[in-house]
């Protein structure tokens, strides 16, 4: 093995660790005012690596829309001296320029068909594997053991939700979401990416079980909006009168979930606790009123300043001092984050910085779907079409909750401009051969 093949190997076992840490919120931190996680410090050696190969090499792969996302940064950066607590601005931009760079370097590692094949295996494991966690944590009470890095209780303190080693199950089902829908994509489409079907399918199962047992209702929301597709599709071909037996199928198991579910539910009696927050079934509407006023709160920032934004690390700061609380400590203003990632980049960036920012997530939502239109091998187009309609479903889950800054949102977009990047060179090679 060559000393370039040996040096890319590191950085892939690094970024496999990052990857597997990615949704680490209390696990494996350091709190230094702000929290350092795991990824980001195991992302350094593939950074420093892929800067070395790119030295050596004297070739670089730009990432699909790297202009864009450097304008942005651009606008976020110019408006740190905005952010009202200086020291959190600066932490914000720093941290968004370092995903910048740890995209741009995983674009630089993953080169291959085989490479990203064993990264998108690889990905596919670890959510399993968190999600696992996830299951057990969830368990462990009810047998009568401690709960491990439990965050929320139900049923005084006896019925845990489970939340992984994220802050809360939100924000695990959150990073659990894009796992399940490339998943499920990939066994909709019969994919060949693992070759024995039936780890697939396991690992499918055990991510659709993490996902229920954090009880998240936007977690759930988003995996029943996956699933109404086959019900349309069995209508819309009964309507023509021809029959698909696969969606047919696919229907009856989502239908079979969701009444499992329900039973599960109403036989446990918690259909008032599963709803509470929501103002349906006559329950209290404290949880949507709280989501809605931040959404508020955080347009109503960004109508007082349309032009001029306060940076990622000053939207909470401008927050708090709209609500007339102070803003002077790191403490304080944590208890006034934005909602919704768009509003949020609206206060930051502007209006005119919001732009770049938005054609940004277009690209990555339209332009490896154009590209897998003209990719010949079934698997690559089946990968990048799969980790595209993953970013999408987190991107639309993300409008309900806040900051853009999580890591496994960055890595799944580090991901799939890898996969666009290989996919695109393979076809200019194709084309240029014929």
């Amino acid at each position: 093995m060559n000393s370039h093949a040996s040096r890319n190997l590191l950085a892939q076992l690094f970024l496999y660790l990052a990857i597997l840490c990615s949704s680490f919120d209390i696990f494996l931190v350091i709190e230094v005012g702000m929290t350092i996680r795991a990824t980001y410090i195991l992302l350094v050696p593939t950074v420093l690596i892929a800067l070395s190969l790119v030295i050596t090499r004297r070739r670089v792969v730009i990432p699909l829309g790297l202009g864009l996302l450097l304008a942005w940064t651009a606008f976020v950066i110019l408006f740190v001296p905005r952010s009202g607590l200086h020291l959190r601005g600066i932490a914000y931009a720093a941290l968004l320029v370092y995903f910048v760079a740890a995209l741009s370097a995983i674009v630089q590692v993953i080169r291959s068909v085989n490479q990203l094949s064993r990264l998108v295996r690889f990905y596919l494991l670890s959510f399993a594997l968190v999600g696992l966690f996830g299951i057990v944590q969830f368990l462990l009470p009810l047998v009568g053991l401690p709960g491990i890095l439990v965050q929320q209780w139900w049923i005084n303190d006896s019925l845990p939700r489970s939340n992984g080693f994220s802050f809360e199950p939100s924000y695990f089902a959150t990073y659990l979401l894009p796992g399940w829908v490339l998943m499920a994509f990939l066994l909709q489409t019969q994919s060949r990416l693992i070759q024995r079907r039936w780890q697939l399918y396991l690992l499918f199962t055990i991510v659709t079980i993490a996902m229920v047992v954090s009880s998240s209702r936007m977690g759930l929301a988003m995996m029943g909006v996956y699933f109404v597709y086959f019900p349309v599709k069995v209508f819309w071909g009964a309507v023509r009168g021809r029959a698909y037996s696969r969606p047919i199928a696919y229907s009856a198991v989502g239908i079979a979930g969701v009444a499992a579910l329900l039973i599960l539910i109403f036989a446990t009696g918690t259909e008032k606790l599963f709803l509470e927050g929501t103002g349906f079934a006559g329950t209290t509407s404290h949880s949507t009123e709280i989501r809605l006023n931040d959404l508020e709160d955080t347009l109503s920032v960004f109508a007082q300043s349309p032009l001029l934004g306060y940076s990622l690390g000053g939207v909470a700061p401008a927050i708090a001092s709209y609500r007339g609380n102070s803003a002077d400590t790191l403490s304080e203003v944590q208890r006034h984050e934005g909602m919704s990632i768009f509003a949020e980049v609206l206060a930051a960036s502007g209006i005119i910085g919001f732009l770049p920012f938005l054609a940004y997530m277009l690209l990555l939502a339209i332009a490896p779907l154009r590209l897998a239109a003209s990719v010949f091998d079934r698997e690559q187009r089946l990968i990048l079409i799969g980790l595209t309609v993953a970013f999408i479903f987190q991107l639309v889950l993300l409008q309900l909750n806040q900051n853009v800054l999580r890591p496994y949102f960055w890595i799944h977009i580090a991901i799939l401009s890898a996969a666009y990047s290989v996919a695109r060179a393979n076809l200019n090679r194709r084309v240029a051969a014929t």
